[in-house]
């Protein structure tokens, strides 16, 4: 009777185990360190079902060309993951979460992306490095901050800041205290491109970022926070 007691439990154990959802993936085909870690973990592996979903909504919620944006952008997300991952063990990461965490805070930013503004540029946009606001600033002229950050470990810091009467519906300015470099700013179709030019195409390091930042990129409208 005591075994067979003892079986039981241990079937009902192996059904529920069988019945739990998994990932957004199909763990027979994990191969990444994080891959692994999130099949081995029910609550990863809710955090990503969740993370999935809201993709799925956000997604839906965009056109066609706001669409490959916000692919790219979830790609590089998930690169993301896979270093934080592979960095668990290093002091450095210890105040920037694991990946739960960061599953968690994307999954955050995808349910805060919306469907397009208006034509122009006015409003909030947002990427996995960060944020710009384009503001009304009156007489035509409008007003663009920009701010980025490295996220893995937050290795480097942008601000930049645009003021000038766009043309031809473009924001073109040079940040104060950086001379040579153009950032433009310029509505794709459900999106916003930022761009940096420098003067015969030779990238330097802006003042306006640390080591190795920029503010270039593809961002997606997002609610206010």
């Amino acid at each position: 009777m005591v075994r067979s007691a003892m079986m039981l439990i241990v079937l009902a154990a192996t059904a529920t185990l069988l019945t739990q959802p998994g990932p957004s993936f199909d763990c027979r085909r994990a191969t990444t360190g994080a891959e692994h870690a999130i099949c081995a973990d029910p609550i990863l592996s809710a955090l990503d079902r969740d993370m999935a979903d809201s993709y799925a909504a956000a997604r839906s919620r965009l056109g066609p060309r706001a669409r490959v944006a916000l692919r790219s952008d979830q790609q590089a997300f998930l690169r993301l993951r896979e270093l934080i991952h592979d960095r668990r063990d290093d002091p450095v990461m210890a105040d920037y979460g694991g990946i739960g965490d960061q599953m968690a805070g994307r999954t955050s930013f995808l349910d805060s992306v919306e469907a397009p503004h208006g034509p122009g540029l006015v409003g909030i946009w947002g990427n996995l490095y960060g944020s710009v606001e384009v503001r009304d600033a009156g007489n035509g002229r409008l007003i663009a901050e920009i701010a980025t950050v490295n996220p893995e470990a937050a290795r480097w810091i942008c601000e930049v800041e645009i003021r000038a009467v766009p043309r031809r519906g473009r924001l073109t300015g040079r940040p104060d205290g950086q001379g040579s470099v153009t950032v433009s700013l310029e509505r794709g179709d459900g999106f916003l491109r930022v761009t940096e030019t420098w003067p015969d195409g030779e990238r330097g390091q802006p003042d306006y970022c640390g080591n190795n930042g920029f503010v270039a990129g593809d961002y997606l409208p997002v609610r206010a926070p």
